[in-house]
């Protein structure tokens, strides 16, 4: 009898225990369906702030085209004269980090940060600024104009008269007249620098295929792992290639090494007193 009951009793115990299942298996759904709807939610809440967004700059974009604005006075730079504005605003920017005695004026600056934009998203730019900050654009421009007018675009000049009254004519910034030393080791510096990434990229583009293989089917982790066993490596053990690849990266830490040094010898270098042209002539 007391077998009869406990079999009576297991099926209404397991029925109880799988609606208890099946209860917390629509609650786990329910929050799942919750949690999916607040995803979609924060998803739309995103992409309309997005487009929002997007509409903005668009708006911004147009308000350069309106037809009140007078476009003549701005110009497009696109082409190989975008990649030459970007890069002499580059340059002065790296001269203005790196060098305490290139020193910008904050208008300088401000400017080059406001070409810089325009440029880069391909925006109209007030003409003015443009020869401001960047005069080589315009030289072929000014070269057709006629002779009066080009002389509107030469440097600002001084004139004055010496005390046995000769008359004189000078730049007005002294500092034109002709680069210094300093400005020399720079365009220097920057020269072997470039020719250092010109020639590091030139060997990595020959022995790619080699150091890829050698990487892949060598049993080396990683190709910086490679690199740190070749360098230990006895001559000896290396193969050919490696060791032209090997010679080839000791030549580039050699210029490496040149690069950082006149760098810390720009560095360490006082900078130079500016004499005026007028002054240096013997006669005075």
């Amino acid at each position: 009898q007391k077998a009869a009951n406990i079999r009576a009793v297991a099926p209404v115990a397991g029925a109880h225990q799988s609606d208890q299942s099946e209860g917390e298996g629509l609650t786990t759904d329910g929050e799942n369906g919750a949690k999916r709807r607040m995803v979609v939610e924060v998803q739309e809440q995103a992409s309309r702030e997005l487009m929002e967004e997007l509409k903005g700059e668009r708006d911004d974009l147009l308000a350069e085209f309106d037809e009140q604005t007078d476009l003549k006075s701005k110009i497009l730079i696109q082409g190989i004269h975008k990649v030459t504005v970007l890069g002499m605003i580059k340059y002065h920017q790296i001269s203005h980090a790196l060098f305490e005695e290139v020193s910008l004026h904050p208008e300088i600056r401000k400017g080059l940060e406001i070409l810089h934009y325009h440029v880069e998203n391909n925006l109209p730019i007030e003409k003015e600024l443009v020869f401001k900050l960047v005069p080589e654009l315009f030289v072929h421009e000014i070269n057709k104009l006629g002779f009066k007018d080009r002389q509107r675009f030469k440097k600002p000049r001084i004139s004055f008269t010496r005390a046995d009254g000769e008359a004189l004519e000078v730049d007005e910034v002294a500092e034109y007249v002709e680069e210094d030393e300093s400005d020399r080791l720079f365009e220097k510096s920057m020269a072997m620098e470039m020719y250092l990434l010109e020639q590091t990229s030139d060997v990595f583009k020959m022995y790619q295929t080699k150091l890829t293989e050698e990487v892949l089917y060598g049993g080396h982790v990683s190709l910086t792992e490679y690199m740190m066993t070749l360098e230990v490596m006895d001559d000896e053990k290396k193969k050919d290639w490696e060791r032209r690849l090997w010679s080839e990266i000791t030549e580039l830490r050699m210029i490496h090494a040149d690069v950082k040094a006149l760098q810390q010898a720009i560095l360490e270098r006082p900078a130079d007193i500016v004499v005026p042209q007028f002054i240096q002539d013997p006669r005075l």
